[in-house]
């Protein structure tokens, strides 16, 4: 099975954040796809490579895990989670993020019905195993 790791990766905090959910992923037997190692940083040069890079990943993995924090949802994150849905990936989402005011209003509605959203890193971990689980049997 195959995850494709989604969200911002704009500074080292993000990455970080990234980074941890790819070593869950992979610590379930998860291969992944990591945007920021996989795919490249962007910069003004390579925006096409990374783009298409991306584009082929999500065209081959199974699963999207998607860091869904922020005031709002990363735009360039609800495009990789819409592009998956529309071909029939499964989706993750993961949102720590307190700034709610309540749980229909914690992420978008279009993404709070297409994903199973966690609210932890132990929740997600949960679901992973067990999504993983049936789909190994």
């Amino acid at each position: 099975m195959w995850a494709y790791i989604a969200g911002p990766l704009f500074n080292s905090k993000e990455r970080e954040f990234l980074e941890d959910i790819n070593s869950m992923c992979q610590a379930i037997g998860i291969s992944t796809y990591l945007p920021a190692r996989d795919g490249g940083l962007l910069s003004q040069d390579n925006s096409n490579e990374v783009f298409q890079t991306d584009i082929k990943a999500l065209n081959k993995i199974d699963i999207v895990v998607a860091s869904l924090n922020g005031v709002d949802v990363d735009s360039g994150t609800a495009y990789e989670l819409g592009y998956a849905f529309a071909q029939g990936k499964k989706l993750f989402g993961l949102h720590t993020d307190f700034r709610t005011f309540s749980p229909t209003s914690e992420v978008n509605l279009m993404l709070l019905k297409s994903c199973v959203i966690c609210h932890s890193l132990q929740e997600l971990d949960s679901a992973l195993r067990e999504y993983y689980n049936t789909k190994e049997l």
